[in-house]
């Protein structure tokens, strides 16, 4: 079996980030013991404020990241073998994760960018704040290098794992391995989760207070009105998906999109949650219970801008399924042949009488 150089050096680089994610989770869950062993022994760390969580909490998250990172980097490790085995199903799995990297590497570019920035502007206590700023840069510029790296990895990995050639050598000319018009087990299970999403939206009309709209809550008829509007959006989406409609896989790529910019804003900057009602009554309550909310909230809204960036991914491998299907072929004009079979010969003269 031959293996094309670029997905042997893909498979290197995604064990080389396995390898590297699970160091990043033993350094987590390591951190987080540690902290928790200083709180319990009565050593209090003087760099924390009133808002910092209980020693618990801060060990809960840190574990729940740990937890994360060593499933991210077993799916990492797990594709890297299947590359080396040119298993089809390694081609789609490090084509979400070229995805997942792209899109996470170019939110952390610009967002270093952005805090770099701001950073610059702020003035640095100390004896040598000069010294500070100077460690500062270079450290954000490594974290530069090594955002804009993953993006690039990312990148290249939808390219070149899409390459007719690419494809070929996994035995898959066709780019899925589909006919349009058959309903991949995928869409069906997208399908699934629609229809199941909608009837949970149509339960909140009558089991929740509010509706927290992007950076507002609304209440009453205006989040029944919201709730029943998608409840039906999610519907008509999980039906067409279901019958392979192009108006809803394209729908549903646009939906996709949206909840992942709100996922990351939510993750990445906490403070457009801070009109959410449920978190307004922890800050009356204490800041630390407020703290512990906002840290599981990023978490819970980084996790599901994951999900949504996978099913985007499935979508667009299986885009081939929604294409309408391939008119069968015309039949093959027949050839003239005698009354036997065999093409005509001249008469024998001899056998003519005249």
């Amino acid at each position: 079996m031959k293996r094309p150089a670029g997905v042997v050096f893909s498979a290197v680089i995604l064990i080389v980030l396995s390898l590297l994610q699970l160091l990043g989770a033993a350094f987590m869950a390591l951190a987080g013991l540690a902290a928790y062993s200083q709180a319990s022994s009565g050593r209090v760390n003087p760099y924390a404020g009133a808002q910092a969580a209980s020693p618990a909490q801060t060990l809960g998250i840190m574990l729940v990241f740990a937890v994360v990172l060593v499933g991210m980097a077993a799916w990492g490790i797990a594709t890297s073998v299947g590359l080396f085995r040119m298993k089809q199903w390694s081609r789609y799995s490090v084509l979400i994760l070229g995805g997942l990297k792209a899109i996470f590497g170019a939110f952390a570019f610009i967002l270093c960018i952005a805090v770099m920035f701001a950073a610059a502007k702020m003035p640095i206590p100390g004896e040598n704040p000069q010294a500070t700023r100077t460690v500062m840069v270079v450290m954000f510029s490594i974290a530069l290098f090594v955002y804009g790296l993953i993006t690039l990895i990312g990148i290249w990995w939808l390219v070149y794992f899409n390459l007719r050639s690419t494809r070929a050598a996994f035995g898959d000319a066709s780019g899925v391995g589909i006919t349009p018009g058959q309903r991949p087990l995928w869409i069906s299970v997208l399908s699934i989760f629609s229809l199941i999403g909608a009837a949970e939206l149509f339960v909140f009309v009558f089991t929740m207070k509010y509706a927290f709209v992007i950076t507002w809550p609304i209440y009453g008829a205006g989040k029944a009105a919201y709730y029943l509007l998608f409840a039906a959006l999610e519907t008509a989406l999980g039906i067409g998906l279901w019958k392979l409609k192009p108006w809803a896989w394209w729908t549903k790529i646009i939906l996709l999109a949206f909840s992942i910019c709100l996922m990351f804003t939510y993750s990445l900057a906490p403070s457009t949650m801070a009109r959410m009602p449920a978190l307004v009554n922890l800050w009356n309550a204490g800041a630390g219970q407020a703290f512990s909310f906002v840290a599981m909230m990023r978490l819970m809204f980084f996790m599901c801008g994951i999900i949504y960036a996978v099913w985007i991914v499935v979508l667009i491998c299986y885009r081939k399924a929604f294409q309408p299907p391939l008119p069968p072929d015309d039949a093959a004009p027949l050839e003239p042949v005698g009354v036997l079979s065999g093409p005509l010969s001249p008469p024998d003269s001899t056998s003519v009488e005249l």
